[in-house]
């Protein structure tokens, strides 16, 4: 039982995922693109092109699911050390 256990939260030990920053950045421009809209989430008001406040927790999880990936990316080390030097 407890193999079966180990494996099934591999996925959430360190090496366990493959960080996607061009994801992890189209996330966050969506959610901050929402928060910048003009209608306040309200679809009476809402324009052609805003984007629907009923995807707003799909966003933020998508943030959340890629953020983790990336911090239990075995490269997440070379990333804090640029921001440490830069």
């Amino acid at each position: 039982m407890a193999a079966v256990h180990d494996a099934m939260w591999a996925f959430l030990m360190k090496g366990g995922q493959k960080g996607n920053p061009e994801q992890l950045e189209k996330a966050v421009n969506l959610l901050v693109d929402m928060m910048k809209q003009k209608n306040a989430g309200q679809k009476k008001y809402a324009g052609r092109d805003d984007i629907p406040f009923d995807l707003a927790n799909a966003v933020v999880m998508s943030v959340v699911c890629e953020a983790v990936a990336l911090v239990l990316d075995n490269r997440y080390d070379k990333i804090t050390e640029l921001f440490k030097n830069g």
